[in-house]
């Protein structure tokens, strides 16, 4: 009897399938990952405000493990899932990056301006590439000196025409990471001490509010301070009170509160910045 050569087609169907499913769950797995990561940022960062508030670490972690239980009961989702910026409506679109504009001094001053907006977040070699290609193709044979003469979104920082190339590259890559919280800082240290922000935006980044009260607020609602009073027996309730006051004095003296241009208020650990 004669064998026929066996038919694979159900199989290789088979086989895609199984690997968009493997796909799929890779997708997932990674997601989940991603969000676990998240989740631990949000953590440290809870912690660190209810140390600086005068909370011991380690009955911070008993606090954030009770409401993370309790949030589980109720099945909400975890409060604090973006990140200030997107809390603000500031990652609702992609944020166009810091650009500058060279121009060719040559050509300006020979009245026939010649220059390109270059996107400022990128090496300072990468930089003098664009510059050397900008005067490359410029009308005056020769052309060897430029400025900038125009840039946007650093968020009110005044670049001069002659700034280092080095300089404008790690202003314009923090602020492209970190968004106006960076440009603040800047502001608050200046371009000269750009040493070190970034680890500070890292570590010592609170987030941003629109008053110190309502900071010191969002930490009694995530310390979830009148529910633990009211649960407190009855006989011993006239007795605990929280002193709002007394805790917004010392969120002034452990935090600096740096204003932007909108008027937000963005929070940094003095002992990091």
């Amino acid at each position: 009897m004669e064998r026929r050569p066996q038919e694979f087609n159900g199989g290789e169907h088979d086989y895609h399938t199984t690997r968009a499913d493997t796909h799929a769950e890779q997708e997932q797995i990674e997601q989940a990952r991603n969000e676990a990561t998240e989740q631990r940022r949000r953590d440290r960062v809870r912690l660190e405000r209810y140390v600086e508030a005068g909370v011991s670490p380690d009955d911070a972690e008993a606090l954030i493990d009770v409401q993370h239980s309790l949030r589980a009961q109720r099945g909400g989702p975890e409060p604090g899932g973006s990140s200030p910026e997107q809390a603000s409506g500031g990652e609702s679109a992609p944020r166009p990056g810091p650009r500058i504009y060279v121009a060719s001094l040559s050509d300006y001053n020979a009245g026939e301006p010649h220059g390109a907006w270059i996107d400022a977040h990128q090496d300072p070699e990468e930089l003098e590439a664009e510059v050397v290609r900008m005067l490359a193709v410029s009308p005056t044979p020769g052309a060897e000196e430029y400025a900038i003469h125009d840039y946007d979104g650093f968020f009110g920082i005044q670049i001069h025409e002659y700034e280092n190339l080095g300089t404008v590259s790690r202003l314009a890559k923090g602020i492209a990471r970190h968004g106006t919280a960076f440009a603040v800082l800047v502001e608050h240290k200046g371009l000269d001490n750009l040493d070190g922000l970034d680890e500070a935006m890292r570590r010592g980044y609170h987030g941003v509010c629109n008053s110190i009260e309502e900071f010191v607020d969002g930490i009694a609602e995530d310390m979830d301070v009148e529910r633990f009073i009211n649960g407190l027996p009855e006989i011993y309730r006239p007795y605990v009170r929280f002193d709002r006051n007394r805790l917004i004095d010392d969120v002034k003296v452990r935090l600096l509160f740096l204003e932007d241009a909108n008027g937000s208020l963005h929070v940094f650990d003095r002992t990091v910045i």
